[in-house]
């Protein structure tokens, strides 16, 4: 028996283990497993399915038994106790009260004895097969991804289904209309055993104890009876009154599972509409199960595999429904029970199951003296422990919204049924997902074409020219999935950057999809009005980095491609930049020859024309062809290399792979950082086409120093202004991304 499968565990001293526990633990949860099978038989047999309750409680103890024998000795955790559980029964009962209103609005009412243990058993069977399978597919971890409003919505709302069960299994009579509740000979019989379960609920809040149930059972059961020899009732007129358990089968509860005997009598067509409610109590059962076992694991610091869990489970509701017994799964209550006993052994949990067996056999004639009103008892105590922990409590520790979809979930369980709560709340923890992510925004970072420069080095020149249009650039790294609810931020952004008055006119604008994990149609529809923006204030759009599969929804979606010339698609936000840059420069700075370069170079360490003579005479030219490796990875930094004239690619090896980190091409400098540290070469630097370079060698600089040390400090010098440039790049870029 369970309060709560999904609970969190209660707070309490965890117990060595030692016999005296095993057996304290074994005598303690047999009690509460046998109370249990007594009581919740009568959620499922009111009305004219009442006659069966006998066969309940029979079918429960089978339960309890089979389930707890076989969990106890193959689960993951060692003090699984498990037994019959009321939450798929109350799924259970709603299809079985369907049932007996169809038949007997069809007259058929010998069939619907048959057909009501039909029912029962279709539904154990269908916990064992979806338990199984879903073990064996690895399914156990789905539990983690269904929001929590949902589930506690769920488990709420049983609780408000086990304070009408408390009401109505103590009523007298096939007729279990509300209305006939409120009658004051119905109130007397199940308003006693209400308000002592409130009592329970409110003593267990003031000083709780593992004791204070039975405790309140037996006080209840000796009451009842004083009472009933007060005032001249005996068992058998106490049996006719409605007051006792029963009926009860005339030799033993021990039954001949139904199916076997009364297949003929069922009346299949009634069972076709509740299929669906089949899907609820599976998926009650499975939540139970990886709810009780996922608290399990955090009260006991255990690991429980989720998955075998579900397998075990699923064979012993397998072996259930062969004997025609209840379902049944681990108890959070009675597991933690056993740990604060010292019981927490499989021997026990074993015990526990059989003693069970032995209340089987016992027979009606013990059971038939238990008072109803000792089921009221617990089920009214189980559904305010229910609503408590989800619906009071949860207000405090939840977000408000989140707690208004718990509270949806909850009313559509209560007045409607158990999927269309379910799809209600997911339909509402959606639409509140869409509008939380929303606000996040799509655009992580904004960038213009100084912080966003490409990883190509440049030559003085060249750089000035970019960075005078920079502003014209306009970078946009984007985030998370773009769908219908912030598609439209991104469409805004980029206007009112259109807008801005004071800034350069948009040329280039790139949209950096790195990190940006999917789009919707909203998002291309968004993407599509961005175009007809680029298209009516001439400018041109670039995406940068999107995935194989992004790409793929963009080209179906005619964005991209020829359709969309302002459109292109890059491999990375690098090759994006780069286009850009050389779009820029086209045009804007006429071609110059490698001498040139060389002296626009030289002039930047000295004025005097000698002085760039003498710099130039240390400097040994070459021309390499494309793929000549001109500095290697790991070799000793011997000197600095200029480039020339083409381009050249440093390059990283790892993994036995090359991977490019930079370029540089004519009017710069490459391999000083290794040189001036004295380390190893760091990376490679390839040449990518045809390149003219200059080596200045470390042999030549000494001579240098030596000789003109003044032309050698300037030389250095201009090094040291060429490094800080880098890092003031690279500061920028990193300022950028902080914000």
């Amino acid at each position: 028996m369970s309060t709560s499968a999904a609970t969190a565990p209660p707070k309490g001293r965890i117990a060595t283990a030692s016999w005296t526990g095993v057996a304290v633990t074994a005598l303690v949860s047999a009690l509460l497993s046998i109370i249990g099978s007594i009581s919740f038989p009568a959620i499922v047999f009111v009305g004219e399915a009442a006659p069966l309750y006998g066969q309940g409680v029979g079918a429960a103890l089978v339960g309890s038994v089979i389930v707890g024998v076989t969990v106890g000795l193959f689960s993951s955790f060692r003090g699984s106790l498990a037994n019959a559980q009321v939450e798929p029964l109350v799924v259970v009962a709603i299809m079985v009260q369907d049932i007996v209103q169809r038949l007997h609005e069809d007259d058929l009412h010998a069939q619907i004895p048959a057909t009501v243990l039909a029912a029962v058993a279709v539904s154990v069977l269908t916990i064992a097969v979806g338990l199984l399978l879903l073990g064996l597919l690895r399914a156990g971890d789905l539990v983690r991804y269904l929001p929590f409003p949902i589930i506690g919505g769920f488990l709420a709302g049983i609780g408000w289904l086990l304070l009408a069960s408390a009401v109505t299994a103590a009523m007298t009579g096939t007729d279990i209309d509300p209305m006939r509740a409120l009658t004051p000979g119905q109130m007397l019989h199940w308003l006693p055993g209400c308000a002592a379960g409130a009592l329970l609920f409110a003593v267990q809040r003031w000083r709780p104890g593992p004791m204070n149930l039975p405790a309140a059972m037996l006080v209840a059961g000796v009451l009842f009876w004083i009472v009933a020899w007060a005032t001249g009732h005996d068992a058998a007129l106490l049996h006719e009154e409605g007051w006792l358990l029963g009926p009860f089968p005339s030799d033993d509860l021990l039954q001949v599972p139904p199916y076997l005997t009364m297949l003929d009598d069922v009346a299949w067509y009634a069972l076709v509409p509740e299929l669906p409610k089949l899907g609820t109590v599976l998926l009650v059962t499975a939540l139970s199960v990886l709810l009780t076992a996922t608290s399990l694991e955090m009260a006991a610091q255990s690991d429980i595999d989720l998955n075998r869990e579900l397998r075990v489970h699923g064979v012993a509701n397998g072996l259930t429904a062969v004997a025609g017994g209840f379902p049944g799964f681990t108890s959070i209550s009675g597991s933690m029970l056993a740990m604060r006993l010292g019981g927490s052994r499989r021997i026990a949990m074993v015990a526990a199951a059989l003693l069970c067996g032995v209340a089987l056999l016992a027979g009606p004639d013990i059971l038939g003296l238990i008072p109803r009103l000792l089921v009221s008892l617990i089920l009214f105590y189980l559904g305010l422990e229910f609503l408590e922990e989800w619906l009071v409590r949860t207000r405090r520790r939840m977000p408000s919204w989140d707690w208004y979809v718990l509270v949806l979930v909850f009313a559509a369980t209560v007045a409607l049924d158990f999927m269309t709560a379910v799809g209600l709340g997911l339909a509402a923890g959606l639409l509140l997902l869409a509008i939380r992510y929303s606000r996040t925004g799509p655009v992580r970072l904004t960038l213009d074409g100084t912080t966003a420069a490409s990883q190509v080095e440049r030559a003085g020149p060249q750089q000035a020219v970019l960075q005078a249009a920079a502003g014209s650039v306009h970078v946009l790294g984007l985030q998370g999935y773009l769908f219908f609810g912030t598609a439209h931020q991104l469409v805004q952004a980029i206007a009112g950057r259109l807008a801005d008055r004071e800034r350069p006119r948009l040329r280039f604008l790139m949209l950096d999809f790195e990190r940006l994990l999917g789009l919707d149609a909203t998002a291309l529809e968004s993407l599509a009005r961005i175009n007809q923006l680029a298209e009516r204030n001439d400018f041109e759009i670039l995406i940068g980095d999107p995935s194989p599969d992004t790409v793929e929804v963009l080209r179906r979606a005619g964005l991209g491609g020829p359709e969309t010339p302002r459109m292109r698609l890059h491999r990375n936000r690098d090759a994006a930049m780069e286009w850009i840059e050389t779009r820029i420069l086209e045009g804007a700075m006429p071609s110059r020859r490698q001498h040139h370069v060389l002296e626009a170079m030289l002039k930047v360490v000295a004025d005097d024309p000698g002085d760039q003579a003498l710099l130039a005479a240390g400097i040994r030219r070459e021309t390499v062809e494309a793929g000549t490796v001109l500095l290697e990875q790991g070799a000793e930094a011997d000197g600095i290399l200029l480039i020339l004239d083409g381009r050249v690619d440093v390059q990283v090896k790892a993994g036995g792979e090359f991977t490019r980190v930079s370029s540089f091409e004519g009017g710069t400098v490459v391999g000083e950082i290794a040189f001036y540290t004295g380390e190893h070469r760091s990376a490679s630097v390839v040449a990518v086409t045809r390149a003219e370079v200059g080596r200045v060698d470390a042999a030549d600089l000494r001579r240098l120093e030596a000789e003109r040390p003044d032309l050698a400090a300037a030389f250095h010098r201009a090094m040291a202004r060429l490094l800080a440039q880098r890092l003031a790049g690279t500061l920028r870029l990193v300022m950028a991304l902080e914000r």
